[in-house]
Protein backbone atom coordinates (compact mmCIF):
# COMPACT_ATOMS: atom_id res chain seq x y z
CA UNK A 1 0.00 0.00 0.00
CA UNK A 2 2.89 2.60 0.62
CA UNK A 3 4.07 1.90 -2.86
CA UNK A 4 0.84 2.45 -4.36
CA UNK A 5 0.87 5.45 -2.63
CA UNK A 6 4.13 7.06 -3.73
CA UNK A 7 3.72 5.86 -7.12
CA UNK A 8 0.70 8.26 -7.02
CA UNK A 9 2.50 11.15 -6.04
CA UNK A 10 5.13 10.95 -8.44
CA UNK A 11 2.87 10.13 -11.60
CA UNK A 12 0.53 13.37 -10.42
CA UNK A 13 4.02 15.46 -9.93
CA UNK A 14 5.18 14.38 -13.78
CA UNK A 15 1.68 14.75 -15.26
CA UNK A 16 1.32 18.57 -13.81
CA UNK A 17 5.48 19.07 -14.91
CA UNK A 18 4.52 17.68 -18.49
CA UNK A 19 1.20 20.05 -18.94
CA UNK A 20 3.22 23.25 -18.28
CA UNK A 21 7.25 23.37 -17.88
CA UNK A 22 8.57 26.32 -16.78
CA UNK A 23 5.73 27.48 -15.62
CA UNK A 24 4.93 25.89 -12.31
CA UNK A 25 6.28 27.54 -8.65
CA UNK A 26 6.79 26.71 -5.17
CA UNK A 27 4.63 26.92 -2.32
CA UNK A 28 4.47 27.13 1.70
CA UNK A 29 1.64 26.92 3.27
CA UNK A 30 1.10 27.09 7.24
CA UNK A 31 -2.47 26.52 8.42
CA UNK A 32 -4.09 26.26 11.55
CA UNK A 33 -7.71 24.69 12.03
CA UNK A 34 -10.34 23.62 14.45
CA UNK A 35 -11.49 19.88 14.75
CA UNK A 36 -14.91 19.12 15.49
CA UNK A 37 -16.37 15.72 16.55
CA UNK A 38 -18.05 13.05 18.71
CA UNK A 39 -15.33 12.80 21.35
CA UNK A 40 -14.59 16.42 21.49
CA UNK A 41 -12.85 20.25 19.89
CA UNK A 42 -9.45 20.06 19.18
CA UNK A 43 -7.07 22.14 17.08
CA UNK A 44 -4.65 21.08 14.90
CA UNK A 45 -1.54 22.73 13.04
CA UNK A 46 -0.16 22.19 9.59
CA UNK A 47 2.97 22.94 7.62
CA UNK A 48 2.29 22.39 3.32
CA UNK A 49 4.43 22.86 0.50
CA UNK A 50 4.74 22.07 -2.96
CA UNK A 51 4.33 23.03 -6.63
CA UNK A 52 1.67 25.27 -8.06
CA UNK A 53 0.69 24.95 -12.16
CA UNK A 54 -2.40 26.29 -13.29
CA UNK A 55 -5.31 24.92 -11.83
CA UNK A 56 -3.73 22.03 -9.50
CA UNK A 57 -1.05 22.25 -6.37
CA UNK A 58 0.60 19.29 -5.36
CA UNK A 59 2.45 18.74 -1.72
CA UNK A 60 3.18 17.19 0.88
CA UNK A 61 2.45 18.22 4.23
CA UNK A 62 2.55 17.25 8.21
CA UNK A 63 1.48 18.49 11.35
CA UNK A 64 0.22 18.10 14.89
CA UNK A 65 -3.33 16.90 15.43
CA UNK A 66 -4.13 17.19 18.99
CA UNK A 67 -7.37 15.38 18.53
CA UNK A 68 -8.57 13.24 21.39
CA UNK A 69 -4.42 11.69 21.18
CA UNK A 70 -2.06 14.22 20.09
CA UNK A 71 -0.51 12.90 16.77
CA UNK A 72 1.14 13.88 13.57
CA UNK A 73 0.31 13.62 10.03
CA UNK A 74 2.23 13.03 6.99
CA UNK A 75 0.40 13.25 3.90
CA UNK A 76 0.02 14.08 0.02
CA UNK A 77 -1.65 17.48 -0.42
CA UNK A 78 -3.49 17.77 -4.21
CA UNK A 79 -5.64 20.91 -4.70
CA UNK A 80 -7.68 21.77 -7.76
CA UNK A 81 -8.58 25.45 -8.23
CA UNK A 82 -11.99 26.06 -10.04
CA UNK A 83 -14.87 28.59 -11.23
CA UNK A 84 -14.27 31.95 -12.79
CA UNK A 85 -11.76 33.23 -10.82
CA UNK A 86 -9.72 30.62 -9.93
CA UNK A 87 -10.24 31.25 -6.35
CA UNK A 88 -12.32 28.28 -5.20
CA UNK A 89 -10.99 24.70 -4.67
CA UNK A 90 -11.21 21.05 -3.94
CA UNK A 91 -8.82 19.26 -1.86
CA UNK A 92 -7.61 16.05 -0.92
CA UNK A 93 -5.14 15.02 2.11
CA UNK A 94 -4.00 11.40 2.17
CA UNK A 95 -1.30 10.00 4.08
CA UNK A 96 -0.24 8.56 7.49
CA UNK A 97 -0.95 9.72 10.95
CA UNK A 98 2.04 8.46 13.45
CA UNK A 99 0.95 8.72 17.08
CA UNK A 100 2.43 11.07 19.71
CA UNK A 101 0.97 10.75 22.61
CA UNK A 102 1.11 12.87 25.37
CA UNK A 103 2.18 11.33 28.70
CA UNK A 104 -1.58 11.15 30.01
CA UNK A 105 -3.04 9.98 27.47
CA UNK A 106 -0.89 6.10 27.70
CA UNK A 107 -2.72 3.43 29.64
CA UNK A 108 -0.37 2.02 32.15
CA UNK A 109 -1.03 -1.60 33.94
CA UNK A 110 0.86 -2.18 37.31
CA UNK A 111 2.11 -6.13 36.85
CA UNK A 112 3.97 -7.79 39.65
CA UNK A 113 7.33 -6.25 39.61
CA UNK A 114 6.80 -3.40 37.78
CA UNK A 115 3.73 -1.51 35.27
CA UNK A 116 3.87 -1.43 31.53
CA UNK A 117 2.84 1.34 29.43
CA UNK A 118 0.88 1.02 26.16
CA UNK A 119 2.13 1.02 22.87
CA UNK A 120 0.70 2.90 19.72
CA UNK A 121 0.56 2.17 15.70
CA UNK A 122 0.19 4.70 13.05
CA UNK A 123 -2.78 4.62 10.97
CA UNK A 124 -4.57 6.55 8.13
CA UNK A 125 -5.08 10.19 7.78
CA UNK A 126 -7.51 11.49 5.08
CA UNK A 127 -9.03 14.98 4.73
CA UNK A 128 -11.35 16.28 1.71
CA UNK A 129 -13.26 18.93 1.18
CA UNK A 130 -13.90 22.49 -0.11
CA UNK A 131 -12.04 26.01 0.09
CA UNK A 132 -11.47 29.73 -1.20
CA UNK A 133 -8.39 31.69 -1.43
CA UNK A 134 -8.51 35.49 -0.44
CA UNK A 135 -5.96 37.27 -2.14
CA UNK A 136 -3.83 39.49 0.11
CA UNK A 137 -1.15 40.72 -2.44
CA UNK A 138 0.84 40.31 -5.36
CA UNK A 139 2.77 36.31 -3.29
CA UNK A 140 0.15 35.92 -0.27
CA UNK A 141 -3.42 34.07 0.14
CA UNK A 142 -5.39 33.67 2.95
CA UNK A 143 -6.65 30.15 2.45
CA UNK A 144 -10.38 28.94 4.23
CA UNK A 145 -11.37 25.51 3.77
CA UNK A 146 -14.07 23.59 5.15
CA UNK A 147 -13.31 19.20 5.55
CA UNK A 148 -14.35 16.31 6.57
CA UNK A 149 -10.81 14.62 8.50
CA UNK A 150 -10.21 10.66 9.60
CA UNK A 151 -7.75 9.70 11.30
CA UNK A 152 -6.75 5.83 12.39
CA UNK A 153 -4.31 4.47 15.11
CA UNK A 154 -4.13 1.27 17.26
CA UNK A 155 -2.82 1.29 20.51
CA UNK A 156 -1.58 -2.44 22.07
CA UNK A 157 -1.36 -3.10 26.02
CA UNK A 158 -0.96 -6.05 28.31
CA UNK A 159 -3.82 -6.62 31.07
CA UNK A 160 -3.95 -9.06 33.64
CA UNK A 161 -7.74 -9.90 34.58
CA UNK A 162 -7.43 -13.08 36.92
CA UNK A 163 -7.84 -11.61 40.87
CA UNK A 164 -7.54 -13.81 43.67
CA UNK A 165 -9.94 -12.21 46.46
CA UNK A 166 -7.88 -10.34 48.83
CA UNK A 167 -4.64 -10.06 47.20
CA UNK A 168 -3.78 -6.75 45.89
CA UNK A 169 -2.41 -7.31 42.50
CA UNK A 170 -3.74 -9.23 39.94
CA UNK A 171 -1.86 -12.50 39.23
CA UNK A 172 -1.36 -14.98 36.05
CA UNK A 173 -0.11 -14.54 32.68
CA UNK A 174 -0.59 -10.80 31.43
CA UNK A 175 -3.08 -10.97 27.81
CA UNK A 176 -2.08 -8.17 25.19
CA UNK A 177 -5.14 -6.16 23.99
CA UNK A 178 -5.41 -4.50 20.73
CA UNK A 179 -7.70 -0.90 20.48
CA UNK A 180 -8.47 0.18 17.14
CA UNK A 181 -9.49 4.13 16.82
CA UNK A 182 -10.98 5.91 13.77
CA UNK A 183 -11.92 9.71 14.80
CA UNK A 184 -14.00 11.21 12.39
CA UNK A 185 -14.17 15.37 12.72
CA UNK A 186 -15.50 18.21 10.58
CA UNK A 187 -12.14 20.29 10.20
CA UNK A 188 -11.70 24.18 9.51
CA UNK A 189 -8.40 25.47 8.41
CA UNK A 190 -7.03 28.69 7.56
CA UNK A 191 -3.94 29.44 6.35
CA UNK A 192 -1.20 31.80 4.32
CA UNK A 193 -0.02 30.84 0.98
CA UNK A 194 3.33 32.02 0.36
CA UNK A 195 5.24 31.95 -3.21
Amino acid sequence: MKNIFLILIVFVCTQINAQSPGKSKSYLMPQLGMLSGDQANSFQFQVVGGILSKNWRIGMGTGLDYYKVRSVPVFADLRNYFGGNKKAFAFANIGYNIPWPLENQYRIFFIQGGNTKSKFEMGWYTDLGVGYDIQLGKQKNLSVSLGYSIKTFSERYDERLDWIWGWPMPVGNPTERKADYTFRRLSLKAGFSLW
